[in-house]
């Protein structure tokens, strides 16, 4: 049995126009077919999409997706949601769309919106339908360190977060060392930073100031220089860190999913060294896209 490629696709764009660098519209159904089944030959085999990703689940739920792949879903919450009659429709519901019986692993998103509320009726929740098996793993797609905290450790088997050349917060801090230690797994995602690390300085949406810009544009002439792709070194990144079990990478078309294929499985042990820690760009609102 061939070993399965440590990245997910990731389904914004299977439901609705998503990143701050994509062009293109949501993907259509042959497309999707498509991109399925190229990730099944690939031996791809987990899809990351979530209730709030416009109707990707409904999508995905015309395809066979139980006996192929791991299927994650994320549910966004706030103060007053913390019901569990409302969380078990919402469950519910998004099996139904999905199609499926068991979802791999159920994300709480954004867990910073449920600061200072009881959340025991979510844990003895999220307790009961993993053991009903209608989940397999729970996770918490966060954004900041202390996101962590608001959920006993036993009951988190996974964390996403946001990790890319300019993004390293989470390695620096020390997070995901202490999440590996743990023994949880750790999922990265914005790898291309919404597509801002692919994308040559001078189409750069205007978001950000000009300091990043020169550091963005200083970063290409290193890799031109090097002959090294901006898709090369931000997936070399990611997976080449061991602390890293899978990397989340969203699809926006049939060409980028066959670059990122074609990259993964060279993975080119001669590309010229990168000193990664030194692209770290510490201006965090700079970088994150709820600030743009």
């Amino acid at each position: 049995m061939s070993k399965s490629m440590p990245i997910a696709i990731g389904t914004a764009q299977f439901g609705m126009k998503y990143g701050v660098t994509n062009t293109n519209q949501p993907l259509s159904d042959i497309e999707i077919l498509s991109i399925l089944q190229i990730c099944r030959d690939n031996c791809i085999d987990h899809i990351d999409t979530a209730m709030s990703y416009g109707n990707a689940e409904d999508r995905l739920g015309q395809i066979e997706l139980q006996e192929h792949f791991h299927i994650d879903t994320k549910i966004t919450l706030d103060k007053s949601l913390i019901r569990q009659d409302y969380l078990q429709n919402q469950l519910i519901e998004s099996l139904q769309r999905l199609n499926l019986n068991t979802i791999d692993t159920l994300y709480i998103h954004n867990p910073s919106s449920l600061f200072d509320v009881d959340l025991t009726p979510l844990f003895e929740w999220l307790s009961k339908v993993r053991e009903q098996k209608l989940i397999r793993f729970i996770g918490l797609s966060i954004y900041d360190e202390w996101e962590i905290d608001l959920f006993p450790s036993f009951l988190v088997d996974k964390v996403q977060l946001p990790l890319s050349i300019y993004d390293q917060r989470h390695l620096q801090n020390g997070l995901i060392p202490k999440l590996k230690r743990l023994g949880k797994k750790v999922v990265a995602r914005s790898i291309f930073l919404q597509g801002l690390l692919l994308t040559e300085p001078k189409q750069w949406p205007i978001l950000n100031n000009s300091r990043l810009i020169y550091h963005h544009r200083k970063f290409f002439d290193l890799l031109l220089d090097n002959n090294i792709s901006p898709l090369e070194a931000a997936l070399v990144f990611t997976l080449r860190n061991e602390l890293i079990d899978l990397s989340v990478i969203g699809i926006s078309s049939i060409a980028e999913l066959e670059q990122i294929i074609k990259v993964v499985n060279s993975q080119n042990q001669n590309l010229p060294f990168i000193s990664y820690p030194d692209w770290s760009w510490h201006k965090r609102n700079e970088i994150d896209p709820r600030c743009w």
